[in-house]
């Protein structure tokens, strides 16, 4: 599934997933920064439910993934010179969570190109907790 928001032609921010997980297990996700009025710093930053961890799925690290409780930061101290920044992560589902559907948003950070800090949002992603089944239960 792919939701963003536009504020303007200058900015968008997505969030992707590959639209289910399990528990016990994972489910990836990537941000996507696409404009060319963003300069740096750049964070993104999403709220996890309760019990929910992530970790960087990149080989390459061109921002820095860190987690406090439920708040995970994504991190660009400067914006490389393209027009698309991208970070993939995985998101540890409990096995306690519940087969159901989980709303993920989260909020962009950044300085626009006259120097101003803004703000833009992320629309909701739905992710579908399904149960694990094994073909040898």
């Amino acid at each position: 599934m792919l939701f963003g928001l536009q504020l303007s032609a200058q900015a968008e921010v997505k969030l992707k997933s590959n639209s289910y997980g399990r528990p016990g297990y994972g489910a990836s996700m990537t941000v996507q920064v696409i404009g060319k009025e963003i300069f740096g710093p750049v964070r993104f930053v999403q709220e996890l439910p309760p019990g929910w961890n992530a970790k960087s799925l990149e080989k390459k690290q061109t921002g820095k993934l860190s987690q406090q409780g439920n708040l995970l930061r994504l991190l660009w101290l400067e914006k490389p010179v393209v027009d698309t920044l991208s970070f993939t992560y995985e998101l540890n589902i409990p096995e306690s969570e519940k087969v159901g559907y989980v709303s993920l948003t989260g909020k962009l950070e950044y300085f626009d190109g006259q120097g101003n800090k803004r703000s833009l949002k992320c629309e909701p992603t739905q992710l579908r907790i399904i149960p694990y089944f094994s073909r040898y239960q």
